[in-house]
Order: C-alpha cells, then sequence, then structure tokens
C-alpha cells in the first residue's frame, strides 16, 4: 500500500502534534499510522495540518525522512 501510494506522489498531508523552539516538530501522518519530526517554522502550531515531502527512507534504521514543504 506504502509503495503504491509512493509511486503517485511523494508528499503527504500530516497533523502537527507539537511544535517547540530549539526542536524538530513532532507530525503524525494522515494517511498512515506514522510519526516523524520534522523542522518547521516556528509560526506552525499544533493542530495545523501541513505538507511534507518524503527524503528518504533508511530501512536500516527504519526511519523515514520528511521535509516540510508547506502549511494547509
Amino acid at each position: 500500500l506504502l509503495q503504491q501510494r509512493l509511486e503517485q506522489a511523494p508528499s503527504f498531508d500530516a497533523y502537527v502534534l507539537e511544535n517547540e523552539s530549539r526542536r524538530s516538530a513532532m507530525l503524525e501522518l494522515d494517511e498512515f499510522p506514522f510519526r516523524t519530526r520534522v523542522d518547521l517554522p516556528e509560526n506552525v502550531k499544533p493542530g495545523h495540518t501541513v505538507k511534507v515531502n518524503l527524503r528518504s527512507i533508511d530501512t536500516w534504521e527504519s526511519r523515514a525522512n520528511f521535509e516540510y514543504i508547506s502549511t494547509m
């Protein structure tokens, strides 16, 4: 399912769970039960929805890396 989704587009909607200064924000993807940390602008508050782009997947570490695209 994830592989099919990645072939369509590598961007995802995510909910901001926390965004504290001097720390990466905690996000939860909208389509999948997956949480990750991403650097966001300070004006993006918890509860906002953002669009993130999948940059890479590290299968050895079981980690996916995302980058912030925009606030929705």
